[in-house]
């Protein structure tokens, strides 16, 4: 799920807002801060990257929190929720670092994304290497608003399962809209955990990277604030990817989203015999991006 506004879904639920995010610094990307520059350089460390993601996985056991399953009641820890919105490659990344690590988290799995395939050759492989890192799988559904469809999110489970045995009938909303309490119980009837449910979701029970709206230092520093079990929601695209600002995420998944594009119109003979050159001069684009692609 993407930070829109937390407000908008929160008082759809009937949850008060939580307090307002830490002001984001107006200093350019372009500007390296002393602050932030590796020992005896000038180049800067970028908020997004595996190291950050490294270190802050690290940091958790030092403050006394393990990352748990959503189905654990537990006085204190993090649930530690993967969202895979852009690419499974990165979901799987991510998890091998999580096996090195020692932690687990819940993968969370769109059936239907516009941008990744779960039933391709890459996408089944993605899955694979998750399950031998011995993460938990859930659904993540995008609900358009309305009324759920109940028959059609046991559909989308059905073939969840039929690509990862393991999953679990755990369930994340995809950019919700609408009344959360409601699509939560509909949800419920059907044997589904929503990680939208009020236990792991409201002030001082959730903390994201959507956007980029908390850096990785405010991430790790809001889990142990927290009284009780805290929801850390992380996107693996912004962590592999990485970046200053989620605009640095945005082109990168771009430029990989047309290159993939590129390189299957390739596999045409005619667009590899010349056409598909000639056709991308047409548009203004990094000259590497159709390289080798016709």
């Amino acid at each position: 799920m993407e930070e829109r506004a937390y407000v908008e879904t929160v008082n759809g639920a009937g949850l008060a807002p939580p307090s307002a995010a830490p002001e984001r610094s107006t200093k350019s990307p372009m500007e390296p801060d002393p602050a932030q520059c590796r020992p005896g350089g000038s180049t800067p460390v970028r908020d997004f990257d595996l190291d950050a993601y490294r270190r802050l996985l690290a940091d958790l056991p030092a403050a006394g929190l393990d990352c748990v399953s959503f189905r654990t009641d537990v006085a204190r820890g993090v649930f530690l929720r993967l969202d895979v919105d852009y690419d499974l490659a990165f979901a799987a990344q991510l998890a091998s670092i999580n096996a090195e690590l020692g932690i687990r988290a819940t993968v969370f799995v769109q059936v239907g994304s516009p941008f990744y395939n779960p039933a391709a050759p890459a996408g089944r492989q993605a899955l694979e290497k998750i399950a031998e890192a011995d993460q938990w799988i859930g659904l993540h559904y995008h609900h358009p608003g309305g009324e759920l469809d109940q028959d059609r999110l046991c559909r989308e489970f059905e073939l969840l399962r039929l690509m990862a045995p393991q999953a679990e009938r755990i369930l994340a909303w995809h950019n919700p809209d609408g009344d959360l309490s409601a699509i939560n119980d509909v949800a419920k009837q059907a044997g589904f955990l929503s990680v939208y449910s009020p236990q792991f979701y409201g002030p001082d029970k959730y903390v994201s990277d959507s956007n980029f709206v908390n850096r990785p230092g405010r991430i790790c520093q809001l889990a142990p604030e927290s009284d009780g079990p805290v929801q850390m929601l992380l996107h693996p695209v912004n962590w592999c990817l990485g970046g200053s600002e989620m605009t640095d995420v945005l082109a990168s998944i771009f430029r990989s989203k047309l290159r993939h594009l590129i390189g299957m119109m390739a596999q045409n003979r005619i667009w590899h015999g010349g056409f598909g050159r000639e056709f991308l001069r047409e548009f203004d684009m990094p000259q590497d991006v159709g390289r080798d692609h016709g």
